[in-house]
């Protein structure tokens, strides 16, 4: 398609042969001179390589056609009708464009390209009704040497005292003495993060931050809605007795608990990076996505910024059920042996004791794997 189209053009810079003048005869009157008749000659189909490039053409416009049709009636801040109406616009200006560009994919190409621009460029929302466990992104005061954190979740899950609640708590930097990962590899995307980050401190409990898929009060979380850019990305921060007694109600997935090799000036520098991107986001909120901007994926950043390790395309950091297999890997946690070993180790066999204070409760967690 592509060779025939450069062909037709080289073939119009072809000198043409000049018809033959007519011949006078005896009598000097004109001969008409007969017309001569070219052979026919067969027209030249498009070459392999001009085939497959049509056929490559087609394939990018309709699989970006397709996207674009979902990402319209994914539209965030759009009313249903609404995005109805918008779909089936696209939908007639597409074909418009397929009939005036005569089977041609470029003016589909560019259309797609236009909404796929706008949807892009959508800005997230910080203001929503939002999930009673994702109520508040927890708003950070920082002094010179304290970090107030104003929204420091507190649930309790006691199934006789089931209670959400929200606290204020201030965290002095120079008493984080380590940082700790539990794992719980989920086999497909959840709303949870797969990997919650710990932060010991030499005076008090351990802090938690968990990287979660922010949801709406009544939302099911959907990895389609996340990939289209439907939920938010938040940054929760509280006890670890709350996120992992949540876990307690979801045990058929087991639970890791790996302890890292980070020093206390490490795991600071990373509190540090973690509490500021928290603030980040109450004042510019972002986009959640489950492959490249989840838990995992963005921990890896922030290790990588830090220098504690080296950032390469790795799909364990994208693919649910492998983020513990992946730490390991970056040589950062206390244990020497292979993902089985570890898993037989590292897990976690009892979180349900609820009698037990923050701290008290903390320490029986870690006694299971040492």
């Amino acid at each position: 398609m592509g060779l025939g189209i450069l062909r037709r053009a080289v073939g119009g810079l072809v000198e043409k042969p000049k018809p033959k003048q007519p011949v006078p005869d005896k009598d000097g009157a004109n001969q008409v001179t007969p017309v001569e008749v070219q052979p026919l000659v067969p027209h030249r189909k498009p070459g392999c390589i001009g085939m497959l490039f049509g056929l490559a053409c087609w394939v990018v416009a309709l699989v970006g056609w397709a996207f674009a049709l979902v990402a319209i009636l994914h539209f965030p801040d759009f009313a249903e009708f609404q995005k109805i109406i918008l779909g089936s616009a696209f939908g007639l200006a597409t074909f418009a464009a397929f009939l005036a560009g005569r089977g041609k994919p470029i003016l589909l190409m560019i259309i797609v390209a236009a909404v796929a621009a706008a949807f892009y460029t959508s800005p997230a929302s910080p203001s929503r009704t939002w999930a009673g466990e994702h109520e508040y992104q927890g708003a950070l005061v920082t002094t010179n040497d304290t970090v107030v954190i104003e929204g420091f979740r507190n649930f309790k899950h006691d199934p006789d005292d089931q209670k959400e609640g929200w606290t204020e708590r201030t965290i002095d930097p120079a008493e984080i003495t380590g940082v700790d990962f539990f794992v719980q590899p989920f086999m497909q995307w959840n709303a949870r993060p797969e990997i919650l980050i710990s932060f010991t401190l030499s005076n008090g409990p351990p802090v938690s931050v968990s990287i979660e898929a922010r949801r709406e009060e009544g939302e099911e979380f959907n990895p389609l809605n996340a990939v289209f850019r439907q939920l938010e990305l938040i940054y929760v921060i509280g006890h670890e007795k709350d996120f992992l007694g949540a876990l307690s109600y979801q045990l058929e997935t087991p639970v890791y608990l790996l302890r890292s090799k980070l020093t206390a000036e490490q795991a600071r520098a990373l509190f540090d990076a973690l509490t500021a991107e928290a603030k980040g986001l109450i004042e510019s909120a972002k986009y959640f996505n489950p492959i490249w901007r989840n838990s995992t994926a963005i921990l890896a950043r922030h290790l990588h910024e830090l220098g504690l390790a080296e950032l390469k395309p790795d799909w364990r950091m994208g693919i649910p059920g492998h983020a513990d297999e992946w730490l390991l890997s970056l040589g950062l946690v206390d244990f020497e042996g292979d993902i089985a070993a570890a898993r037989e180790k590292l897990k976690i066999q009892e979180v349900g004791i609820w009698e037990l204070d923050h701290g008290a409760w903390s320490e029986m967690i870690r006694g299971q794997v040492e």
